[in-house]
């Protein structure tokens, strides 16, 4: 039995920070973000998630070094996983670079079962109350960018964790190629007309065995202090967003997700508040 390590969002383009360590220091200026995510509201145990990063480059080197926090609930599962990332960035010529990132951490594990409703009681897993498992993490990224186009793939969690039946304990199993979970990204920014630009993007997630995901998402950007947008992920949710700008280092951002699955009749849908920042070293 394999844990679930996978994180969804639906402002992937704000959040590749902690979805792809070749993102880490590609932007001019440190920035970050701070997200929270409640999906399916109404169900109980469903996912709540935070998210937190912050990225700059380095100056004078083609370097880039970063810092993510996620913390994560489902029904008696919280797992915190903390990652450095660290990237290098070579430009290809005057207008396009390529980025390769690594990221190393730990994640924390925590089980609480005292509220577990179990069939069987002699069920090793439910032996102990709570119990904790610490296991660290490996993540590897490229990123391709100009102004206006973006593509990158990554591997965010390249170590699979098990959970042992027998000993009831979370162990981790290595690489496998079967257990990856594969996220590949591309976006492109078209002038419409002066201060009017639409930003139409997809993410591609992929796990052996599962069926293929897309997440499409267009914005229209208005004077770079408004954005809306719709989504779509396929066989999941319709997505409205919608983003603004306070000042030149902060933009806030908020997407609803419109269930269109089975789930749909029980939940009042998901939804994810995000603070974008960055910070002017003359300001």
């Amino acid at each position: 039995m394999y844990s679930q390590e996978y994180i969804q969002f639906s402002q992937y383009v704000n959040a590749q920070g902690v979805l792809n360590p070749a993102y880490t220091g590609t932007k001019s200026l440190p920035s970050g973000f701070l997200l929270y995510r409640n999906q399916w509201v109404n169900i109980d145990g469903a996912p709540v998630t935070f998210a937190f990063n912050i990225n700059t480059p380095i100056k004078g080197k083609n370097m880039g070094i970063g810092l993510s926090a996620v913390n994560e609930q489902i029904g008696m599962r919280k797992q915190t996983e903390f990652n450095a990332a660290y990237s290098y960035i070579t430009k290809i010529n005057s207008k396009s670079n390529l980025s390769f990132g690594l990221q190393v951490g730990i994640k924390n594990n925590f089980f609480d079962k005292s509220n577990a409703q179990a069939t069987d009681l002699d069920d090793p897993f439910l032996t102990d109350q709570k119990e904790s498992f610490l296991l660290p993490n490996f993540g590897f990224g490229a990123y391709y960018y100009t102004k206006r186009f973006f593509a990158g793939l990554s591997l965010p969690n390249m170590l699979t964790n098990r959970l042992d039946l027998q000993s009831a304990a979370l162990k981790t199993k290595g690489f496998s190629f079967k257990d990856q979970h594969f996220y590949m990204f591309s976006g492109y920014v078209i002038k419409l007309k002066e201060k009017l630009l639409l930003k139409p993007s997809v993410l591609v997630k992929y796990l052996y065995g599962a069926p293929l995901q897309l997440n499409i998402n267009s914005s229209l950007l208005i004077q770079d202090a408004l954005g809306l947008g719709l989504g779509y992920r396929t066989g999941d949710a319709l997505i409205f967003l919608v983003d603004f700008k306070i000042n030149t280092q902060i933009r806030v951002g908020y997407s609803y997700d419109l269930g269109m699955n089975n789930l749909n009749s029980y939940n009042f849908g998901s939804h994810e508040i995000m603070l974008m920042f960055n910070v002017n070293n003359n300001s």
